[in-house]
């Protein structure tokens, strides 16, 4: 084994495990733009099932079995961001991407949109 091969080793699988996380991520809030009313436990349904195919498709090897979603979390977690969304200032935007904490190029940052609305009641 050559020196630092082993940190290139990890260094890699990061870099790929933050690409996975970032891809389904950016799919998830691209499909937030298209659907952002999320009202009952179908729309909920539609989303954990996007969500797993993203996951999958996203995945670097076929998954031998489909991603499980938990639909109560999953419905926390919308409202929790519905409920961010509603505090943002006009001129305030929040969006996703993989970058270091401190830098301020944002230039690969997907902007997710402050038009989700998720009914609390539904999830």
């Amino acid at each position: 084994m050559q020196d630092g091969s082993a940190i290139a080793w990890i260094r890699c699988k990061i870099e790929k495990w933050e690409n996975f996380i970032f891809n389904s991520a950016e799919d998830l809030a691209n499909y937030l733009d298209d659907n952002p009313e999320i009202a009952s436990g179908e729309d909920l349904e539609a989303v954990s099932k996007f969500l797993s195919t993203s996951i999958s498709k996203n995945a670097e090897q076929q998954l031998l079995t489909e991603p499980h979603i938990d639909m109560e979390q999953l419905g926390k977690a919308l409202s929790d961001y519905s409920i961010l969304n509603a505090k943002l200032y006009t001129d305030e935007t929040a969006s996703i991407g993989i970058g270091q904490p401190g830098t301020s190029d944002f230039s690969n940052f997907k902007p997710l949109t402050k038009k989700i609305y998720i009914l609390r009641k539904c999830c």
